[in-house]
């Protein structure tokens, strides 16, 4: 029998949203993003979740790491001779 002192919550009492969710605008004002490259990696190719608050919203940190990922696949294919 496994104990615990932690209390069981359901899913339904998480919050699993993420708390740094930016409208699309505002993260190409602040991390100099082009609007239409989060575009279509949000809403067009849904590599990057989408939140709907009123207005489609990104999480700043998931973008980010979105992004490190991308410029870290080009730059290991340059290096690679372009294979």
């Amino acid at each position: 029998m496994i104990h615990s002192d932690k209390p069981i919550v359901l899913d339904e009492e998480q919050n699993l949203e993420p708390t740094d969710l930016m409208s699309l605008k505002e993260l190409c004002l602040k991390h100099g993003f082009n609007y239409d490259y989060l575009y279509k990696w949000s809403i067009l190719k849904r590599e990057i979740n989408v939140y709907f608050r009123g207005t489609w919203k990104l999480s700043e940190s998931e973008v980010l790491n979105f992004s490190k990922l991308i410029a870290e696949k080009k730059l290991r294919k340059i290096n690679n001779g372009g294979n």
